[in-house]
């Protein structure tokens, strides 16, 4: 049984992703849309056309991104 090129190729590039954690700039680029808008969309800060939001949503779904955590910073004052 033979596996044309270009399904090797994209079966490569999807165990690649799996491997290692997707990015907001893994998505930009599977969605074909800047880094800068994977992030307002993904903290809900200004408008984003139906056409990217859905790019971006499938982008999302098929490289298994999920955001970091932030790491927030506890402050303790004994007075």
């Amino acid at each position: 049984m033979r596996l044309a090129l270009s399904s090797i190729i994209y079966f490569h590039s999807v165990q690649k992703v799996m491997r290692n954690k997707s990015t907001i700039y893994d998505v930009a680029k599977f969605a074909k849309v800047s880094p800068a808008t994977v992030s307002r969309y993904l903290n809900r800060t200004s408008f984003i056309s139906k056409e990217k939001v859905e790019r971006i949503e499938f982008a999302i779904f098929e490289l298994g991104f999920r955001p970091r955590k932030r790491k927030t910073t506890q402050i303790l004052v004994v007075i």
